[in-house]
């Protein structure tokens, strides 16, 4: 597992950590500059990476925020959470998917995840306070029935809602192409053109970028009823 990249965008330094295995899942560390503290998103199984970046910057971590509960986001939320007493946020409708995380782990890569003992649910948009701004989480379901994204200023987390050239699979459990759909309109509707895309795999891209993909190859996805990733 490597840092692959490190963005400054206004007041903000965003870190994007890359599970080095099949499943190339994205964690993300966001700074902010009034602050010495820091939010995780999916942190994957990126242990290492983690804490040589808080330790090394002398960082508090604040929280950590999922985009949804399938095994490869949530990995090492359960170690994070015992070693920082930290909350861990996941919405309320992929709480039953949180607690087979584990057995979907060695289903589908071989692999064990463990489950955090405390976890703060939430059941509607929600906003968050950190350093001397706010952003906000919204309910964006389709790949998982309780996935989010996470809206900031000039940018914004899209998990595996909304990919690069691609968008979440929904032939999981709780996926439905439908609901998805309407979700990616949801970010559209709530974001400005200029934003860039900090998706849950692959490479970053901007609203623009996305709405004009969307509107050329949505065809394609709602007629086959599921994603790719």
């Amino acid at each position: 597992m490597e840092i692959e990249k490190k963005f400054n965008i206004g007041d903000y330094t965003i870190i994007k950590i890359v599970t080095q295995d099949f499943l190339l899942e994205n964690c993300y560390i966001i700074k902010h500059s009034g602050c010495n503290e820091i939010v995780i998103i999916d942190p994957g199984y990126n242990m290492e990476e983690i804490l040589k970046e808080t330790q090394y910057n002398e960082m508090h971590i604040k929280f950590i925020i999922l985009s949804h509960a399938h095994f490869d986001h949530l990995g090492i939320s359960a170690e994070l959470q015992e070693k920082f007493r930290i909350p861990c946020y996941v919405h309320i409708n992929d709480k039953r998917m949180l607690m087979h995380a584990d057995m979907y782990a060695q289903r589908f890569a071989g692999c064990r995840v463990k489950i955090p003992k405390e976890i703060s649910f939430y059941d509607s948009d929600k906003l968050f306070v950190f350093g001397e701004e706010s952003f906000s989480v919204i309910h964006t379901p389709g790949h998982s029935e309780g996935g989010v994204c996470i809206i900031f200023n000039n940018f914004i987390f899209t998990g595996d809602t909304l990919l690069f050239e691609s968008i979440g699979r929904t032939d999981l459990p709780t996926g439905n192409m439908k609901h998805l759909s309407q979700s990616i309109k949801k970010i559209f509707e709530l974001s400005s053109d200029h934003m860039l895309i900090f998706p849950g795999h692959g490479g970053n891209w901007s609203i623009y970028e996305a709405k004009k993909w969307w509107n050329e190859n949505k065809h394609i996805y709602i007629n086959n009823s599921l994603g790719f990733d």
